[in-house]
């Protein structure tokens, strides 16, 4: 188990990184949009609390700066992959961010202090991560990624106030129908559902 944080060095600004196998299975949980990514030739942008799950043996490279919490991990357990990993989306969106990006940060910090039951605390947490995954709908990639990261902070910045669709999706702007149709695609969860969690 390794875990952490990590920021894109400003050298990728217009660039991309070198191309790398992927040893590992890599987790990362995204803070920043606007970078994108390939895994095996397929473009993935890097948005705001989307979870990007690699597979050992997939190749990666990276386009632009960004910064991500991360685990990286190995499974001997042939079973376990076949019933909880390989049927993992290369993408997704998290419903609740905050217990999500817990479960990063305790992974990291546990890998950071060490101790007698490092792994196995570790351990507990990535199988928590990959439960909830396992139940969260892929993302589909779409053009307006960052404006549904946008509306997304919006809604969590301005949830004590009495918010209508129409005034989420003003935001962006869009209709309220093609912003409601947008954001459950983005994130598996309508603008609404996510204001009723953030109250």
């Amino acid at each position: 188990v390794n875990a952490g944080t990590f920021v894109q060095s400003e050298a990728y600004r217009s660039s991309w990184t070198p191309l790398r196998t992927v040893e590992y299975y890599e987790l990362e949980l995204h803070h920043t949009t606007g970078a994108t990514g390939r895994v095996d030739d397929v473009s993935v942008p890097y948005a705001e609390d989307i979870v990007l799950f690699a597979q050992p043996g997939q190749r990666r490279q990276s386009f632009g700066v960004f910064t991500t919490d991360y685990i990286r991990f190995e499974c001997a357990d042939d079973a376990f992959r076949a019933a909880y990993l390989d049927s993992l989306a290369l993408q997704m969106a998290p419903v609740d961010t905050d217990r999500r990006s817990a479960h990063f940060r305790a992974a990291s910090d546990i890998y950071l202090t060490g101790g007698p039951f490092r792994a196995l605390e570790a351990c507990g947490h990535i199988l928590t991560l990959i439960a909830e995954l396992n139940q969260t709908q892929s993302v589909r990639p779409c053009a307006r990624t960052a404006d549904m990261a946008r509306a997304r902070r919006y809604i969590r910045t301005h949830y004590a106030e009495p918010l209508t669709l129409a005034q989420m999706a003003a935001q962006i702007p869009l209709s309220a129908t093609h912003f409601w149709a947008q954001f459950k695609a983005a994130y598996g969860c309508t603008p609404t559902e996510l204001l009723q969690r953030t109250r």
